[in-house]
């Protein structure tokens, strides 16, 4: 019998493939060579397992969770220049 996992967790597990299926596909039609991801620690960890079969991509990764923020709140804790 397989592990039982909590449905909140399932639901992260599956939103980082949806995610990394989008990435790969954008990466295949030449629409997207750099990625940076925000995330916080367990949804960045998903999505780095999730992308690491896509070769010749640069990822960068922020760990921050920052989805209690808005836009401009959001802005102020990401490097200048991205």
């Amino acid at each position: 019998m397989g592990t039982k996992v909590e449905p909140g967790k399932q639901e992260t597990i599956r939103f980082a493939r949806q995610v990394a299926d989008h990435v790969q596909a954008a990466h295949n039609e030449g629409r997207c060579e750099r990625l940076l991801l925000v995330a916080g620690p367990p949804l960045l960890g998903l999505l780095r397992e999730n992308l690491k079969t896509v070769p010749g991509m640069k990822i960068t990764e922020i760990e921050k969770k920052l989805g209690q923020y808005d836009a401009l709140e959001i802005r102020k804790h990401l490097p200048k220049r991205i």
